[in-house]
C-alpha cells in the first residue's frame, strides 16, 4: 500500500469511528499523524463528496460510517458479528474484535451487554500500544512474532498487566511470547492497568487475518472467581470454535 493511500485511509478509520462528531483538524492531524497542509487537501475532497460536514473552517462532523469486514465476505462478518452477539447475551459483558494494525491494537468491533453496571472504555475504533504484556499484548505477539512485538514497543520498557506495572526484561518478555500458546484462552485475573479483565481466544479466518475475540469486564474481586473464568473460557471456546467451524466449511462448500 503506497504512503498517501495509508495515510488517505487512516484518517477515513478516524473520522468513521467519530462520524456525527465535532472535530477539530488539528486534532485529527494529531491523531492520525498527517501534517495539517495535506488533511486540509484531503478534507476538501470529502465535503466535495459528502462525508464530512464543515460548520465552520476548523470544525469538522464526519457524515458516513466505514464498514470494514476484515477480510470476510460479508456473510461471514454478519455470522461473526452473530457470535459476538451471543457472547454478549451469554456473559452479559461486553464482546470485542480487536486486531492487529502495524504496531497497535485497534477495536474493530464491540458488543456491550445493556444492563452493565460499569461501562468499558475502549470503544470501536479504540487503539494502544503492546508494552503492557496483558492477555491482548501477549496474544498479539504469539501470532505475530517476537520481532514484531519488540519493534512496536519501540522504546518503551515491557511492563506486567495490573496497576503495579513492574517492568518485565526483553529476555523475559520473549520467553512469555513464547510460552503463549494459541489454541488456550488467555486473561489477567487482575486485569489490566486500567482495571480492565479481558479473557481472549484467537479466531483463525482461513485465507484472512487472525482476529482477537475478547471478553470485556471489571476487574472486581469475585468469590467464585475459578468458576467465572471457566464458564467464559467455555464460552469463547464454543462460540469461537463453533463460527471457526463454520467459516472453514465454507471454504469447501
Amino acid at each position: 500500500m503506497s504512503e498517501p493511500v495509508r495515510k488517505s485511509l487512516s484518517v477515513l478509520r478516524y473520522l468513521s469511528d467519530h462520524t456525527g462528531t465535532s472535530l477539530t483538524q488539528a486534532s485529527v492531524a494529531e491523531h492520525c499523524h498527517i501534517p495539517p497542509a495535506t488533511l486540509s487537501r484531503m478534507l476538501s475532497t470529502f465535503q466535495e463528496e459528502g462525508l464530512v460536514l464543515r460548520p465552520s473552517h476548523r470544525l469538522i462532523v464526519p457524515a458516513f460510517t466505514l464498514e470494514e469486514h476484515g477480510n470476510l465476505p460479508p456473510e461471514h462478518y454478519r455470522a461473526l458479528m452473530s457470535m459476538l452477539a451471543e457472547l454478549t447475551n451469554v456473559t452479559r459483558q461486553s464482546a470485542e474484535i480487536v486486531v492487529i494494525r502495524g504496531a497497535e491494537l485497534r477495536w474493530q468491533e464491540k458488543i456491550e451487554h445493556p444492563d452493565l453496571s460499569i461501562a468499558i472504555k475502549a470503544r470501536r475504533g479504540f487503539r494502544r500500544g503492546v508494552a503492557e504484556l496483558d492477555c491482548l499484548s501477549r496474544v498479539a505477539g504469539a501470532v505475530m512474532g517476537w520481532d514484531w512485538l519488540e519493534a512496536s514497543a519501540g522504546n518503551c520498557t515491557f511492563y506486567s498487566a495490573g496497576p503495579e506495572r513492574s517492568g518485565i526484561s526483553s529476555d523475559a518478555a520473549r520467553d512469555i511470547i513464547a510460552a503463549t500458546d494459541l489454541d488456550d484462552v488467555h486473561f489477567d485475573a487482575g486485569g489490566n492497568e486500567q482495571g480492565v479483565r479481558r479473557f481472549v481466544r484467537v479466531l483463525r479466518v482461513p485465507g484472512g487475518a487472525t482476529l482477537l475475540v475478547s471478553i470485556a469486564e471489571p476487574a472486581l474481586l469475585r468469590a467464585n472467581f475459578d468458576d467465572h473464568a471457566k464458564a467464559n473460557i467455555d464460552a469463547l471456546n464454543t462460540h469461537v470454535g463453533a463460527l471457526e467451524a463454520q467459516l472453514l466449511a465454507s471454504e469447501h462448500t
